[in-house]
């Protein structure tokens, strides 16, 4: 019988086989080729059990002894060989679906490497181009600023006046602001900030001000989410705000604006290489169609289909695949109504990606033995989850009864958090957060170490306290997972944020709100369905295996567990 081989890739002969192997040993050469299984028409070898293996998460790879684990690891891949083999068997490999899946991820990830290789990897940002950006940009101040809200533009105008001609922002503050936690403090904030954590309307109001300094009206959000309002800032103090502080984002947002010059570069330099052109009587035909249509996507006939939009030295793009790749792009539906929007969705983006595939091939990127590796994986979980949609999970369905079974029987999995109470503190050192915890799980009060430490002003009145679920999410985004994880009366942190400041916590309060079935039922039967695959996933599964017979070869996977344990 001639046998084939699955389709696995051994990388190295010397990887390891750790299934709960301290110290496992390397299979010799000799034993890669040894076969471990029998499965139909293919079978599975030393070499391919060590891939598979390499590829599992520890906990499937686990057992009660180094031999169970080795053993589950060999069933869980002659399953999958199982899975490959009827998808062979019943042309899956042809399917229009798949084809079409296949060849769009290998084509992306070839204009990917081809990107990487002549844009990304061209860039370099220099110390001197990030420092110019740090200070032009005022990302090299720390401000200590206050400011006074009002409800009216007059009003506004008038406080700015009144500033300017050197009245007591104090006293403005005290007797006209309308937000109460600062007209508390005389309007000042007592910490200086750097621009990355001020909101962006009022940093670009005020970072650019000398000390003294007053601001144009500026609208903002009023108190505890309240309606909008208009607010005057006046600049108190600065402090230099290092550059390490926004190194990051200022060396993003450099390579960001490069790489799009290169990109503007290398499109205008295929464009001229490949002689790529447009053609106008194609374009005009898919703005008249567009503009026939009310709703939904452009359509054109077989014939207009065929028709060329652009040309270029080796090939051509037809209507009919200009409006699949602007379907990709979610062009907005009013760009195909205009001749001069086609034009350059064209020119800025599909013929960009036409010409680099060209020329990536041209180059053999196409051929790359990592591109190939990528491409054969995708192959392999293409067949697997098309196989399993059309043969499962397609068919299976949940009544509105199922559902509610369900619902009624685990109301557990449908609670959502009601009330997420904790006492934050926000600063901006790692020791200085760590210190804080310490303190606190040796039992110090929470809430009085954030009246002095916290950084979050609003917060300084309220000792730290928040509902995370009723604040803004922006705010507290690099805690929020955590803190609605985390146990009732634990202290977490210090939590890096994505500005530079590092954050410690305690849950004080946690409650939660019981939906009703009406209001969980897409959930449930969401759940119902889920189950019913997997029973159906593995009945499925155990009929392949009375189809295509297997024979593990157990003294080889034994002699394979005595050799590595």
């Amino acid at each position: 019988m001639n046998r084939r081989s699955v389709s696995l890739l051994l990388p190295a002969v010397g990887l390891l086989i750790a299934c709960n192997s301290s110290e496992p040993q390397q299979p010799s050469s000799l034993e890669v080729t040894r076969t471990l299984a029998v499965v139909g028409n293919d079978s599975i070898d030393v070499a391919q059990f060590i891939v598979y293996s390499a590829s599992l998460p520890e906990a499937m790879k686990s057992g009660p002894s180094p031999a169970a684990g080795r053993r589950r690891v060999l069933e869980t891949l002659i399953d999958k060989t199982l899975l490959l083999a009827e998808a062979r068997a019943t042309g899956l490999e042809q399917d229009a679906e798949f084809v079409d899946r296949l060849e769009e991820f290998r084509q992306a990830r070839i204009i990917e490497s081809y990107r990487r290789r002549h844009i990304a990897a061209q860039i370099r940002v220099s110390t001197a181009e990030m420092e110019e950006l740090w200070r032009s940009s005022h990302r090299d101040r720390a401000l200590r600023f206050g400011g006074v809200m009002v409800e009216t533009m007059a009003e506004a105008l008038e406080v700015k006046a009144l500033l300017e001609a050197g009245a007591s922002l104090k006293e403005l503050a005290a007797t006209r602001s309308l937000h109460q936690a600062s007209a508390a403090t005389g309007g000042q904030l007592a910490q200086y900030l750097p621009k990355s954590q001020v909101v962006a309307p009022i940093a670009e109001a005020i970072f650019h001000l000398e000390v003294g300094g007053v601001s144009e009206p500026v609208l903002v959000r009023g108190e505890d989410e309240g309606p909008q309002s208009l607010a005057v800032f006046k600049v108190m103090d600065e402090i230099e705000a290092p550059l390490t502080l926004s190194e990051g984002a200022i060396q993003q947002e450099l390579a960001t604006a490069k790489m799009a010059v290169r990109s503007r570069i290398l499109r205008d330099s295929l464009i001229t290489q490949y002689d790529a052109r447009t053609h106008v009587d194609a374009i005009r035909l898919v703005a008249q169609r567009s503009a026939e249509i009310q709703t939904g996507p452009v359509t054109v006939t077989a014939a207009d289909s065929g028709r060329v939009i652009a040309s270029y030295r080796g090939g051509e793009i037809t209507i009919g695949e200009f409006l699949v790749a602007t379907a990709s792009l979610y062009a907005a539906a009013n760009t195909l109504l205009d001749t001069s929007k086609v034009a350059i969705l064209l020119r800025d983006n599909i013929l960009p990606s036409y010409l680099s595939l060209e020329e990536a091939s041209a180059q053999g990127l196409d051929r790359d033995p990592a591109l190939l590796q990528k491409v054969s994986r995708k192959k392999e979980e293409l067949l697997l989850s098309l196989l399993r949609y059309r043969h499962v999970d397609r068919h299976v369905a949940a009544s509105d009864e199922e559902a509610r079974t369900y619902f009624e029987a685990n109301p557990d999995l449908f609670k959502r958090p009601g009330k997420t109470e904790l006492v934050e503190i926000l600063v901006d050192s790692q020791d200085l957060a760590q210190q804080l915890k310490d303190q606190i799980e040796a039992g110090a009060d929470p809430q009085a170490l954030a009246r002095t430490h916290t950084l979050r002003e609003e917060l300084r009145a309220t000792g730290g306290v928040v509902d995370i679920n009723q604040a803004q999410l922006a705010n507290y985004k690099d805690i929020f997972v955590s803190a609605q994880r985390s146990p009732l009366g634990s202290v977490q942190g210090p939590v890096a944020t994505h500005d530079g400041y590092f954050s410690v916590f305690k849950i004080l309060e946690r409650t939660y709100v019981h939906p009703s079935f009406e209001e969980a039922s897409v959930r449930a039967a969401a759940f119902v369905r889920i189950r019913k695959a997997k029973t159906g996933y593995v009945r499925y599964v155990q009929s392949l295996r009375e189809k295509y017979p297997v024979r593990i070869l157990d003294d080889e996977l034994a002699d394979l567990t005595q050799g590595t344990s």
